[in-house]
Parts: structure tokens; C-alpha cells; sequence
């Protein structure tokens, strides 16, 4: 190897080889070797790092295609003062993980490829939330279905602010914005959850159970459902058109039907209506009456004045509690 030694340009028309390089120590195989616009250093006959043209440093790679471009298999050092915390970087750059190793047993990080692939958050070992190639976001599933994907155990928005309330506000692209939340004990209707708009807090499921709202009644009043409802043909085969919690009707004979629910009341001291909606024009009407209530069903009749009961074409039944 020829050396020329330049006092203002320094070591000037040697360049070198990875395996020769052209300013070595002791050790022949490593040292600085130099190229066109770009330097780099070899180790025991290897090419480890290199510094381009446009100031990019590459480590693993000859081509650097961004300031910092590491490849390889192995890993490297983030944190010199937890050797176990490291940096996994994939060779071809499409297939690179990235994660934090505290200790043999557990991890936290970030895992997921170059291009076109999901990105995962480890913490113990345990995949935790991932952002999908749709850009949908899954904690608790790997597989998202929408913009935000919550799955499994029990989820809490909770405030840790002065005060006690905890909301959730949803609002559109518009600004038009509804609020859910739970007011704590320390509220008034303490732990009732409501429902906000312009309009102030419109609905409530207060801490009884009871639905509450204002529509009509001229202030917040609770809402007593329907239980069980049905209309019916009486005549002939008894045949249901519509219903709700009822699974069948017994006939018992004409004018005499036995509503049976889906669903058991929790008691027997419910609201029933009957009503009918045939009229014989040769007698005064039928009356429709309650016979006998039970938490399982409620028998119906219609009769005439005389004491003769008459089957009905529109029967109509509902329960309230």
C-alpha cells in the first residue's frame, strides 16, 4: 500500500477496503475507508458503518436512505443504563418490529412492519391495542371492525378533575355534540346516568332503575313501559297478528281467552287493558272484561248483557307496570 502524506489535505490517494482499509491501527482488517463523497468504518473485514454523500449514516447498510438507517437482524442498545432494553430492526425494512425489552419474562413496545401491515402495542409479552391497515384502532382485539374497537372486560371514562362527574361527549364533523355521563353520589339525582343535548339534561336512568323523561309531561316524570301487548282474531282458530311478550293464546271457549306472556310479570298487581273492536247490531255490545290476572298470563272474556259470551275478530290486549 502506497500512502502519500499531504500536510494541508492529509492522507490523500488511498481509499481502502473493507478488508484493507486505508487508515488501520494494529489491526489491519479495521479502520476508516473512504469512497466517492462518502466515508465509512470497517471492523474485522466488515463494512459497519457509512456516512453518504447527503450526511445520512448508515449502520448495516452501505445505502443509507435517512439520516439514522440501521438494518439487520440483530439489536442495539437504547437505554445504556438498562442493558436489557433494546431495539429490534428487521433486515429488509419490511418485516421490522420495534419493542422495549426490560427482562427475560416481559416486554413493553411497539411491533409492526414498514409498509402496509398492522401496528401492535406489547406490554407484559401481551398484545394490548393495534391499528389496523384501515387505520381502525382495537384494544383488547386484534381485529377492529370500526374507527375505535373495545373489547372485553369492563370499560370506565372516568374524571379526575374537582369534580365527581364522569362524561363521554360525542360530537360530529359539525360540532353538533350529544353527552352521555354518570353523576356521582355526590351529585343531585345522585348515580344517575343521563343523556345531554341543548336542551339540558333530557333523559335519566336514575340509580332505582327507573326511565325518566321529559316528553309532554311538563317536567322529568318516569316512564312506565308496556310489558306485553297483543292483537288477536277470537274467531274461529284463535290467531295472533301482532304481539309483544306473549307467546300464545288459549282459547277457552267462545268469548274466552287466556293471554299467556313470554316473559313472567314480577308480580300480579298489573295494569291490564282488554278491548274489542266488534259490535253485533242486533244487541247491545259486548263488554270486555279482566277475568283472572296471574304473573304468567291474564284471561280475557267479552259478554252480553244477557250472560252470553261472543267470540270477537279484533281483540286487543296490553299489560303496564
Amino acid at each position: 500500500m502506497t500512502v502519500i502524506i499531504n500536510g494541508t489535505t492529509g492522507i490523500t490517494n488511498v481509499n481502502g477496503t473493507a478488508a484493507a482499509p486505508a487508515e488501520t491501527g494494529t489491526d489491519t482488517d479495521s479502520g476508516i475507508v473512504y469512497g466517492t463523497n462518502t466515508v465509512s468504518l470497517a471492523t474485522n473485514g466488515t463494512t459497519a458503518l457509512t456516512v453518504n454523500s447527503s450526511q445520512n449514516v448508515g449502520i448495516g447498510t452501505a445505502s443509507p436512505a435517512a439520516k439514522l438507517d440501521v438494518r439487520g437482524s440483530s439489536t442495539f442498545l437504547v437505554n445504556a443504563t438498562n442493558p436489557t432494553a433494546w431495539v429490534s430492526v428487521d433486515s429488509a425494512l419490511t418485516t421490522g418490529s420495534i419493542y422495549n425489552q426490560w427482562n427475560t419474562t416481559s416486554s413493553i413496545g411497539i411491533s409492526g412492519t414498514y409498509t402496509n401491515h398492522p401496528y401492535t402495542f406489547v406490554t407484559n409479552n401481551t398484545e394490548r391495542m393495534r391499528i389496523d391497515t384501515s387505520g381502525n384502532v382495537g384494544i383488547g382485539t386484534s381485529s377492529p371492525a370500526v374507527k375505535l374497537h373495545v373489547s372485553g372486560g369492563t370499560q370506565r371514562i372516568q374524571s379526575t378533575g374537582s369534580t365527581s362527574d364522569a362524561f363521554l361527549t360525542l360530537q360530529n364533523d359539525v360540532g353538533t355534540q350529544a353527552i352521555l355521563g354518570i353523576i356521582s353520589s355526590g351529585n343531585s339525582p345522585a348515580n344517575t346516568f343521563f343523556i345531554e343535548t341543548n336542551a339540558g339534561k333530557t333523559v335519566y336512568v336514575t340509580s332505582a332503575g327507573l326511565f325518566q323523561f321529559n316528553n309532554g309531561y311538563g317536567s322529568t316524570a318516569t316512564a312506565y313501559g308496556c310489558r306485553a301487548w297483543v292483537n288477536f282474531n277470537g274467531t274461529g282458530t284463535v290467531a295472533i297478528r301482532a304481539s309483544g311478550n306473549v307467546t300464545s293464546i288459549t282459547d277457552n271457549g267462545v268469548g274466552d281467552y287466556t293471554v299467556n306472556f313470554t316473559n313472567a310479570m314480577p308480580d300480579a298487581n298489573y295494569s291490564s287493558n282488554y278491548s274489542i273492536g266488534e259490535l253485533n247490531t242486533n244487541y247491545w255490545g259486548p263488554i270486555p272484561y279482566i277475568y283472572a290476572q296471574t304473573t304468567t298470563s291474564c284471561r280475557v272474556r267479552s259478554v252480553f248483557a244477557t250472560g252470553s259470551f261472543y267470540d270477537q275478530n279484533s281483540c286487543n290486549f296490553s299489560v303496564f307496570r
